[in-house]
């Protein structure tokens, strides 16, 4: 089961993963991006989650 520190680090994980991306393509390999892609999404909210914290967030909508 997963805990909700769990998805925020997920969160951030991402986060992190796709600016290095955006930033740095070139420093990643494929097995190393497939390797952090599948740890992040782990813990990762899905659709139906984030849509519920949407609804009751002022910042998300």
């Amino acid at each position: 089961m997963t805990m909700p520190d769990e998805r925020t680090q997920a969160l951030i994980r991402a986060r992190e993963l796709l600016l290095e991306l955006s930033l740095h393509p070139e420093h990643l390999d494929a097995r190393h991006l497939q390797e952090r892609a599948s740890h992040n999404l782990r813990h990762y909210p899905d659709e139906g989650l984030i849509a519920s914290i949407a609804k009751e967030s002022i910042w998300l909508g």
